[in-house]
């Protein structure tokens, strides 16, 4: 099994948690919720580009559904859309500097949770 081209050693769920834990063949490790764990190995290795697509279709699906259960009118889906990363992006650049001081483009959303979570008092 792969994330990408990077061959999985184990994994390792813990019990009543939304996350993996794996480790690489090669000693690296990542933490993947659930959700992205299930939408990012493959039987096969693949190169970023083929990894991010099969991520992102899985995320597609779930924002279309999400849209769907909302029943979304058509005229506001750019304006959402629009919201949706504007806010995402906000979010980032605070959390970047709060963490690091600068803009890092792999931070993931679960981070910027904790983050917002975690600091949410001191406002």
């Amino acid at each position: 099994m792969f994330i990408g081209d990077k061959e999985i050693e184990k994994t390792l769920g813990v019990e009543n948690s939304e996350y993996t834990n794996i480790e690489f063949k090669d000693r690296t490790f990542a933490n993947l919720s659930n959700k992205m764990f299930n939408a990012s190995v493959s039987e096969v290795p693949l190169d970023a580009s083929a990894l991010q697509d099969k991520r992102a279709a899985e995320v597609v699906k779930d924002i279309l559904s999400l849209l769907l259960e909302w029943d979304i009118e058509m005229g506001d889906l750019r304006y959402i859309l629009d919201m949706c990363y504007n806010s995402t992006s906000n979010w980032k650049e605070y959390c970047e500097e709060q963490l690091w001081g600068s803009k890092v483009n792999v931070i993931r959303m679960s981070k910027i949770q904790e983050i917002l979570n975690s600091t949410k008092d001191k406002k």
